[in-house]
């Protein structure tokens, strides 16, 4: 399969998208059976496993679809320890999606035009992230730069959750990034051809 973004022609393997179409298939959870809150999605990303069986051990109260710790556990000392880890994690200082962005880049000697070039970001946006400690980029942004750093899945979700994001498992385009991670495709226009083919959002800005 060809497709055109820009001035470059990507191809996929052979072999790549019937592979993807088994990963979707096998990966993919049912929309209704994915809980969404946005508990201090800084820290925890935006989604909440079981959050019924949460609510129903009194570790967790919800209010106008905000999911909130509660501080008085109900199943003894078991909770107790669990509600206090969820505490300390809550109080612990974390860096901002910049820091850790750019202490990544520092540590792969990186430049920053090799960096927005890969994302296939535009240098202006690019040069708000680095002048801004608390930017909140779009979360296709976060995960172009992540694909242009070569993040492994564990750093991609700590770098996005930082951003207040996460990758879900009942999103077509979240489960096409995923495999991408998984196999080591890296080049941005080749994650966009399959995210295409999918007719799913592409990443970066300048497509």
């Amino acid at each position: 399969m060809k497709s055109i973004f820009g001035r470059r022609k990507t191809e996929i393997k052979e072999g790549v998208i019937e592979e993807l179409n088994r990963y979707i298939k096998e990966k993919r959870i049912p929309r209704e059976d994915t809980v969404y809150c946005d508990m201090d999605s800084q820290y925890f990303g935006n989604v909440c496993p079981d959050l019924d069986a949460a609510k129903r051990k009194g570790q967790y109260s919800v209010s106008h679809k905000r999911a909130s710790y509660s501080s008085e556990p109900r199943l003894g000392q078991a909770s107790l320890r669990i509600d206090t880890e969820l505490e300390d994690k809550v109080r612990r200082k974390k860096k901002t999606f910049q820091e850790s962005l750019f202490e990544i880049i520092d540590k792969k000697g990186l430049t920053d035009a090799e960096v927005y070039r890969s994302a296939d970001i535009d240098r202006r946006l690019f040069s708000k992230i680095r002048n801004n400690t608390h930017y909140h980029p779009t979360k296709k942004t976060a995960l172009a730069l992540a694909i242009a750093l070569k993040l492994n899945l564990d750093e991609t979700t700590d770098l996005i959750r930082r951003a207040g994001y996460a990758l879900s498992m009942s999103n077509t385009a979240d489960i096409i990034i995923r495999f991408c991670i998984e196999k080591d495709i890296f080049d941005i226009m080749e994650v966009n051809t399959l995210l295409y083919h999918y007719d799913q959002p592409l990443l970066g800005g300048q497509i």
